[in-house]
């Protein structure tokens, strides 16, 4: 979405901001999901983006913000971004850095991060690199308005490196199911991935 100071907001699936402007700042508060932002440069007005645990600020740059429940991550494509955090000192991002803020509002080292995973949503995709089985359907699961559920908890460590289409769960669900040998079945309100019964 094009913003009245030219720009542009990107939204994941089940993400929602409100955008506040004034004479002062571009306020932007993301209540839920990821958003992909290309920020207008405009030294006198600094874009804000407001998270539960963390104010992330910027003048003109491109970065995408995930908020997952009460945790935070910011990753930085272009420009430089400062990160504040509830609890301890900002840091400064620069391109090709990310940060974490945990559900106490603290936040993690600085890291680097590969935008080809982190910004694959914005094509359409899901990409993901020795992720666990858990954290795959969960980002999945964002997508399928049926969702994806492992019978045992042991399923969830297993490791997954793969690419998949979020607007073909059919496939994912096939993908995942054949990678570990696993048995998928579908009721009413969900589909249950769980190991096969031993013979």
């Amino acid at each position: 979405m094009l913003l009245a100071d030219g720009s542009v907001a990107q939204l994941n699936t089940a993400s929602k901001i409100v955008v506040r402007y004034s004479n002062e700042e571009r306020r932007i508060e993301l209540l839920s999901g990821q958003a992909f932002f290309d920020v207008d440069k405009d030294q006198t007005r600094p874009f804000v983006v407001q998270l539960a645990n963390a104010a992330v600020t910027v003048t003109g740059t491109s970065f995408d913000v995930l908020r997952s429940g009460d945790r935070s991550a910011v990753h930085v494509v272009t420009g430089v971004v400062d990160v504040k955090p509830q609890f301890g000192p900002s840091s400064t991002l620069l391109a090709g850095d990310m940060i974490e803020i945990d559900g106490e509002g603290r936040a993690s080292a600085v890291a680097r991060f590969d935008p080809s995973l982190i910004l694959a949503w914005r094509g359409g995709k899901a990409r993901f690199r020795d992720e666990p089985l858990s954290e795959v359907v969960a980002s999945l699961n964002r997508y399928f308005s049926t969702p994806i559920m492992l019978e045992d908890e042991a399923l969830a460590a297993l490791p997954v490196t793969g690419e998949f289409d979020v607007r073909d769960r059919e496939t994912a669900v096939r993908t995942l199911a054949l990678i570990f040998g696993l048995e998928a079945t579908d009721e009413p309100a969900r589909t249950v991935l769980s190991a096969p019964e031993p013979q």
